[in-house]
């Protein structure tokens, strides 16, 4: 109901008052249509005023055009070093004889689009809309300053998580580093130094000191050591050019090329290796290399050492071949099992893959709504087969990054890479996409949901918030969203599963639960409508909807969506189907709860009811309830709900259209219209609605007895 205070109300009730002033204060004058003290007489022309709220979808939309005059100039003077689009415009009732502050809010919204300044005739024309600014809820990561976000994530919106939701899919703000090497590299095998060591002492062995160096197996085994190392030493390098190299972090750290993980840090993109350290080692390096460069990782892993002081212990072949350690009879030949058969030696060609080795945190955004993380989930891969595993807490922490506007960021940080952490027995590996059961600090009420959006991206509060709550208490959300619609739109969706209806005016918001008992403001008789003004409508069938497709889902792991599918009148209207998301259930009780009530309003026909009544109606506005006594509705009074009020300053009456909760074809308000305080007795559909229905042939409506699964082989 408008807010007018007593004094104006008084004017306003009386059957013959004098006519109102109509009033906008605008950043740039305060105008009247007739000159009072307080405004000057610039006001030509104020369109109908149209206040039109969708109830079934919670949006609305309020406008208004306004000729001013501009004989003076001092209108265009201003507009040209001044944009007066978006700027606040509110238009005011005022009776003379009372104080100038006894003045009601009409309405209040913003000048835009179309501007007008005629030279002709001197005047400027504008409309004023009530309109929130087109403000986008959530966060997306362009919007702040961060040094570890990849670009592939900018612009990607952040999890908005209320309540208590399993399985937030976690968003993912940068990747393993990735480059791939300009050119190649490699290194010596360093235990074939000792190979050829160990072959020219046994070529002096006193069984070859009369055998030619050609025909001396172990000398020319030697020879053609000594010979590999060169070629090997070839390809040693003090560092290597890595593209995408730039973007790899500074300072010291060890890289994967595949087959070699060395130690360095980079300069631009060129990665200088360092000087190994034993720290730094997996490995025991071999003797005479200490502080060479070299690999992080043993080469020659596994294999069987090569003592080349214990020159009797070991034999060979004719040809020079190591085949026997003492120790390692048992094993008889060891060719290919110990160092010293070129193991060591590896090349890294070019264009091959770099990763980093060293601890590589990945960052995850989880939600913009402050709140706890409570268990982190990760899917293994096993032989071709996935499976959902909690993470061990150890392996992640929690921050909370202040993203600006009063926002807050929850973000996950994991210490190093699941995909790196590969189980060395079974091969198992982790994937780098996470769920989080997270536990917001908003809801699960659906009304501290809507609080929470409004008061953080309007700015504006809600009438009626703690008494709506307490209604819907019984049916909570737990859910995360994943787009940034505006708030407007965010508000009108969450609303409406909800089974409320939401909209905004002159700087609030007004909350409204639809099955409650709704609270009439005024009863409307006869006597109080204009005459011949009175027509009754009926909704339109081409929104007919017959057949619901109710889609919701329990968490994001689930491959598909749950669907409930409701019916109702398909033997009247036909099968007309709409699909209706509900994500801010994960339970199919309240989808059934809010998709019947829906159902019943969107598969019927109903009576709607226009009139015209005089000024002392202006206390009701759209969205109110009132009672309509009109033996032309019904044969008793009907609680109806405003749809439209327009105001026409012309002959300063109003237009209202009113939806009925009367069914075409009845003379009595529908029982099940406002439902959440019926007996629990009752049941839907209503008798009567059932007997048509059992009247009726359909395919398949009686059918019973329970369906076979069985497997079916593709």
């Amino acid at each position: 109901m408008r807010t007018i205070n007593a004094n104006a109300l008084a004017y306003v009730e009386k059957q013959y008052s004098s006519e109102p002033a109509n009033i906008i204060e605008f950043d740039f004058g305060i105008y009247c249509d007739k000159d009072i003290t307080q405004a000057q007489g610039k006001i030509l022309e104020i369109s109908r005023l149209d206040a039109i709220i969708n109830v079934s979808s919670s949006s609305d939309s309020q406008e208004l055009t306004v000729v001013l005059d501009d004989t003076d100039g001092t209108i265009k003077t201003y507009m040209e070093s001044n944009d007066i689009h978006l700027t606040t415009a509110t238009v005011y009732q005022w009776f003379e004889g009372l104080d100038y502050s006894d003045r009601f809010i009409l309405f209040q919204g913003q000048i835009n689009s179309p501007i007008s300044w005629n030279e002709g005739e001197r005047t400027v024309t504008l409309t004023i809309i009530s309109k929130i600014e087109d403000v986008e809820v959530g966060f997306s990561p362009e919007e702040g300053q961060f040094t570890k976000l990849s670009n592939d994530y900018a612009g990607k919106p952040w999890p908005m998580c209320f309540g208590t939701v399993n399985a937030v899919k976690a968003l993912r703000l940068n990747s393993r580093y990735k480059g791939m090497t300009a050119e190649g590299f490699g290194f010596i095998d360093d235990h074939l130094l000792d190979r050829a060591i160990l072959q020219r002492w046994f070529s002096t062995h006193v069984g070859f000191a009369f055998t030619p160096d050609s025909f001396n197996g172990p000398l020319q085994a030697a020879i053609q050591a000594e010979e590999k190392l060169k070629l090997q030493a070839e390809t040693k390098r003090d560092g290597v050019n890595i593209f995408n190299g730039e973007k790899f972090p500074r300072g010291e750290l060890i890289l994967d090329f595949g087959k070699v993980q060395m130690l360095g840090h980079f300069e631009g993109h060129y990665f200088k290796f360092h000087q190994g350290s034993g720290s730094t080692l997996k490995f025991s390096a071999p003797r005479g290399i200490q502080g060479g460069i070299r690999p992080v990782n043993d080469l020659c892993e596994g294999k069987l050492p090569i003592e080349h002081a214990d020159f009797w212990r070991t034999a060979f072949s004719a040809t020079g071949d190591i085949v026997w350690v003492e120790g390692t009879a048992s094993l008889g030949s060891t060719s290919g099992r110990i160092r010293g058969e070129n193991c060591g030696h590896v090349y890294i060609t070019p264009g091959s893959t770099v990763r980093i080795d060293s601890a590589e945190a990945i960052y995850y955004a989880v939600s913009c709504v402050p709140g706890t993380i409570l268990q982190v989930s990760s899917f293994i891969s096993s032989k071709g087969d996935e499976y959902l595993q909690n993470v061990s807490s150890n392996l992640w922490h929690q921050e909370n990054w202040d993203l600006g506007n009063g926002l807050t960021g929850v973000v996950l940080v994991v210490h190093d890479a699941l995909s790196k952490q590969i189980n060395p027995e079974t091969g198992n590996s982790w994937s780098d996409d996470l769920y989080v059961t997270f536990k917001s600090t908003v809801g699960p009420n659906t009304a501290d949901v809507l609080y929470y959006l409004a008061t953080t991206y309007a700015d504006a509060g809600i009438v009626d918030y703690a008494a709506v709550r307490a209604k819907i208490n019984n049916y909570p959300s737990d859910f995360a969203m994943y787009d940034r619609p505006n708030i407007v739109d965010a508000l009108a969706d969450i609303a409406w599963q909800a089974r409320c209806s939401i909209h905004y005016k002159n700087g609030s918001f007004y909350l409204n639960y639809l099955p409650g008992t709704q609270t009439s403001r005024d009863t409307i008789t006869t006597s109080d409508i204009i005459e011949n003004t009175l027509s009754i409508d009926y909704t339109d069938t081409e929104d007919i909807v017959t057949k619901m497709d109710c889609v919701w889902s329990e968490s994001e792991i689930q491959e598909f969506d749950n669907t409930v599918i409701l019916r109702n009148n398909i033997s009247k209207y036909g099968t007309k189907d709409k699909e209706f998301d509900y994500y801010i259930y994960n339970y199919i009780d309240a989808v059934l709860k809010s998709g019947t009530y829906w159902l019943v309003k969107y598969s019927n026909t109903w009576k709607r009811v226009k009139f015209e009544t005089p000024i002392t109606k202006l206390k009701l506005e759209t969205l109110d309830y009132i009672t309509l006594d009109l033996d032309s509705l019904a044969d008793e009074s009907v609680v109806c709900s405003i749809e439209e009020v327009s105001y026409n300053s012309d002959n300063h009456s109003l237009v209202f259209t009113c939806f009925a909760p009367v069914k075409a074809g009845k003379m009595e308000q529908y029982v099940y219209a406002y439902p959440a305080n019926l007996s629990v007795s009752l049941t839907y559909p209503s008798e009567d609605e059932f007997d048509v229905w059992q009247s009726i042939d359909a395919i398949g409506k009686l059918t019973s007895g329970n369906l076979a699964i069985t497997s079916v082989t593709y």
